[in-house]
């Protein structure tokens, strides 16, 4: 979640690579499995771009996020940005 909150839409090869960086180590099977179970709830979403899957964080997660702590952001804003 992290990575994409500070690096935006990424890529499992990119996503683990950042890991690597933050942790000294990661796997792409287990950044897979753990993007596979972030989209089944909802907090991260994807698109297919040129044969791959970019994952970002979904609109519904930064809503939430963004209420825990107190700014109302109304929907017409969010999608400027």
């Amino acid at each position: 979640m992290e990575i994409l909150f500070s690096s935006g839409p990424l890529n499992i090869s990119q996503i683990t690579e950042e890991m690597k960086k933050l942790r000294g180590k990661a796997s792409r099977r287990i950044v897979r499995e753990r993007l596979a179970e972030l989209v089944e709830s909802g907090i991260v979403e994807f698109e297919e771009r040129k044969n791959e899957k970019v994952y970002f964080i979904s609109e519904y997660a930064v809503k939430k996020w963004l209420k825990v702590l107190g700014i109302n952001i109304k929907k017409e804003e969010l999608r400027d940005k």
